[in-house]
């Protein structure tokens, strides 16, 4: 009886369980939709930007902008994008497994100083317990487009004074994150698209030409750091959603197990009842 009591206790903890995780998807997914509309629209205004960019260029004095000058400071920063809660599968292992590959590369390999910019409690976390150089924004990464552009505007200060390159870190939403497909992508200083070839630019520029490319560049760089942003978000959701998905499909299997357990006692327990009732009407008849 005592065993059987234990079994339906195991079986309503499940079953608990099971509810969270089932609750857990329908979130993630609910997220997911809402950003994938988000990233609609930015892939959208990113290709037009794009093509504005390569309109621009050439351009003469380009070499002469901050953004795209290279400097000769022996320091970087890497924007790791990270979660802020876990139960998203390997998602976040396999960002912080780079984020640290790389810090570690460039620490052996190039004797170059890094510092890192994470994102997510649990990239934060990870850069405390491993000592790792690091700074930080009050500024929510995956929240909305405003404190996103106050994050941009954070980080092209740090480059201005402090940096020769910034770099990003991130899990791209097309990829598996079980296989551990992470991109590094260089945000800093601007890598500008192939000028289209022409015989001669066949705009004309009012303001000048380069006015109007160093008035385009703080955008290019804040529309590439977003969509990244909001690309490692989808992915986030995407792998919490398989993650929970599977914690259900257990549940049921775990279920099922705890359920023949439970009824296997139980025949067991009212065999051994009715073979104890025979044997005393056995020994009362004679």
């Amino acid at each position: 009886m005592a065993k059987n009591k234990a079994i339906l206790e195991r079986i309503h903890s499940v079953h608990l369980t099971q509810q969270i995780t089932r609750t857990m998807k329908m979130v993630a997914a609910s997220s997911l939709e809402r950003k994938k509309k988000q990233a609609a629209h930015i892939a959208t205004h990113a290709e037009e930007l794009e093509k504005l960019l390569a309109d621009v260029l050439p351009c003469p004095q380009a070499g002469a902008f901050p953004l795209l000058a290279k400097k000769n400071l022996k320091k970087s920063l890497l924007i790791a994008v990270g979660t802020h809660k876990g139960l998203c599968g390997s998602f976040l292992q396999t960002v912080l497994g780079k984020t640290f590959q790389y810090y570690t590369k460039c620490q052996e390999e190039h004797n170059h100083a890094l510092e890192i910019l994470p994102s997510g409690k649990k990239t934060v976390l990870f850069c405390q317990k491993k000592n790792l150089p690091h700074v930080t924004h009050r500024a929510d990464f995956h929240a909305d487009l405003k404190e996103m552009q106050d994050m941009g505007a954070f980080v092209l200060e740090l480059f201005r004074d402090r940096y020769q390159c910034v770099h990003i870190v991130y899990q791209p939403q097309g990829l598996n994150p079980d296989k551990g497909s992470v991109v590094l992508e260089q945000l800093l200083p601007i890598l500008l698209p192939a000028a289209p070839p022409r015989a001669e630019n066949p705009f004309l520029w009012e303001p000048s030409q380069p006015e109007v490319l160093e008035a385009l560049l703080p955008q290019v760089f804040a529309l590439r750091l977003y969509r990244a942003l909001t690309t490692s978000y989808i992915a986030e959701q995407k792998a919490r959603m398989m993650t929970m998905h599977h914690a259900t499909e257990n549940a049921d299997a775990l279920l099922k197990e705890l359920k023949v357990a439970y009824n296997r006692n139980r025949q067991n327990r009212i065999t051994t009842e009715i073979a104890e009732i025979n044997a005393g009407a056995k020994f009362l008849n004679h």
